[in-house]
């Protein structure tokens, strides 16, 4: 069995604490990994979830809404007290020169692809 992972659509560099590794990664890959169905998400942003789902295949709507990661004693990512070594991130790619404002959702029609990066706990 393949071991448990996290996925959302950002990670946070302030809870890198221990060597990663980061791998651009393809959307075929990404949709095996979950269709093995060991993985938990901490989406952060209710109004991509249906773009999300539209791309890979996959309800990714977290347990709780907006979940906070933490790090655990040794710097692994830890989500509702279980330990992750790995992280698939699914991010949008927006038009050239957007940035979202502070404090707002992207609107989904900005969203022009979505670039997969792999985390790897080492």
């Amino acid at each position: 069995m393949a071991e448990k992972f996290l996925t959302g659509n950002s990670f946070p560099i302030n809870l890198i604490r221990r060597r990663v590794e980061i791998i651009p990664e393809t959307l075929s890959h990404y949709r095996e990994r979950l269709s093995k169905g060991c993985w938990a998400s901490y989406w952060g942003h209710v109004n991509t979830l249906p773009i999300a789902h539209d791309v890979c295949g996959y309800d990714l709507t977290p347990q709780n809404e907006r979940p906070a990661l933490t790090l655990d004693s040794e710097g692994y990512p830890q989500l509702y007290g279980e330990r992750y070594r790995e992280c698939w991130v699914l991010s949008p790619e927006y038009r050239q020169g957007f940035r979202p404002a502070l404090k707002s959702e992207v609107a989904p029609e900005e969203i022009l692809s979505w670039q997969i990066l792999k985390i790897i706990w080492v």
